[in-house]
């Protein structure tokens, strides 16, 4: 496949990704509405995601792993790094409001495209440079941050909400580096399975066996894990083997927006004008990409077929 369709098709699969991770916010908010608690639904939705993923996994590559014995910690690292920001954002959100978490969140691009240019030697073109200030800026405004109103600022939500951008920044580059000697699909099992360990650790799901939970609870948990667990999880490291972790890192900051779309047409919210300005200028981040120079970048394995 051409290099250039082969880009394409990664801004493609990271955009399947942001639509997992943005609808996200809709299955969680059902969720909660059915008695489940935040770090519950953390550990459910992983213990639920260890078969499905790996399920997957043997379909797509027919029983054949490709997985470095040299890169399992760093496998393992990636998984740690996923569950670090689930539980960094979780806590965060009951400290902060949440358009702050989401702004702040949102700049970890930011945090990855340096790290890029830093540990790959990759190019901070102005194409990108452009597409990480749409970000910021859009991101803004999709939240609707108002940075002349009052704001509840708390100190520890602050550091948490950095730690979560960090932690998911980590994420994207560790990917990166070890994405030509691992399967993506590979990767995003070992790392979901790793991810599960420590959440159900500090929510250990025995509350699935005591009648508890609902029969729309048990559905609703299932779909959240299948579409805005494991769906995106594989997409994004599909995205980041084949257009690298910055570029996939900037694809996938369409979350927002699918957020926003989704919550009007599903929970009945309005969108405000400066949200749908703030929609057209992350969009307009990731249309910036399309105008890179077409060198591909180190280790995101962009001439290589999916596995």
């Amino acid at each position: 496949m051409a290099t250039k369709g082969w880009r394409r098709l990664g801004y493609l699969v990271a955009l399947l990704a942001a639509l997992g991770y943005g609808t996200g916010w809709v299955f969680v908010k059902w969720v909660y509405s059915l008695g489940v608690g935040p770090m519950q639904q953390l550990s459910v939705r992983y213990l639920l995601a260890i078969p499905l993923a790996w399920a997957l996994l043997f379909a797509l590559q027919r029983g054949k792993l490709q997985v470095s014995r040299r890169s399992l910690p760093a496998l393992a690292g990636v998984g740690l790094f996923i569950a670090a920001t689930e539980t960094f954002l979780s806590l965060a959100l009951a400290r902060l409001d949440a358009s702050l978490v989401s702004v702040l969140f949102y700049t970890y691009p930011v945090f990855v495209s340096v790290a890029a240019v830093i540990v790959f030697s990759e190019s901070l073109n102005r194409f990108r440079a452009a597409s990480l200030m749409l970000i910021v800026f859009g991101s803004v405004l999709v939240a609707q941050l108002n940075p002349f109103g009052a704001l509840r600022v708390d100190g520890l939500g602050l550091v948490l909400t950095f730690l979560g951008a960090l932690s998911a920044g980590s994420f994207a580059l560790l990917a990166q580096s070890i994405g030509d000697k691992n399967g993506p699909f590979t990767m995003g099992a070992f790392s979901l399975t790793v991810a599960a360990v420590p959440l159900m650790a500090s929510s250990p799901p025995t509350f699935l066996f005591d009648g508890s939970l609902s029969g729309e609870a048990l559905l609703a948990l299932a779909l959240l894990s299948v579409f805005c667990t494991v769906m995106p999880v594989f997409s994004f490291v599909a995205a980041v083997r084949m257009v690298g972790a910055s570029n996939a890192a900037i694809a996938v900051s369409l979350e927002p927006v699918v957020a926003v779309v989704s919550a009007f047409f599903i929970l009945g919210e309005r969108m405000a004008l400066l949200q749908i300005l703030g929609m057209s200028g992350i969009i307009a981040a990731v249309v910036l990409l399309q105008f890179q120079p077409r060198k591909s970048p180190q280790l995101a394995g962009s001439n290589a077929p999916v596995e």
